[in-house]
């Protein structure tokens, strides 16, 4: 597996994560915000979960970790979404 393609992964995981984490904090703080980029964020951490599933069963052993922390990180936020509204 090429080492680009997981550091490519890891910042869109980190970029979707950092959006949700806003979109949650603007529902929190305004409830009247579009509901959709709320859904929208919460629909990326499921594609990120699935590409990250993918990604495990294709990577080298010593590249498994740091997949596996980022999927960890991915449902963490999802979770917090889902119990934050």
């Amino acid at each position: 597996m090429n080492t680009n393609e997981i550091t490519i992964f890891i910042n869109k995981a980190e970029q979707t994560i950092d959006q949700a984490l806003n979109e949650l904090a603007e529902v929190k703080i305004v409830r009247e915000n579009d509901p959709s980029d709320f859904a929208y964020a919460q629909h990326q951490l499921q594609e990120l979960q699935a590409e990250a599933e993918d990604l495990l069963e294709k990577v080298e052993f010593q590249e498994r970790p740091v997949l596996v922390k980022v999927k960890q990180r991915l449902q963490e936020v999802q979770e917090t979404m889902i119990r934050g509204i």
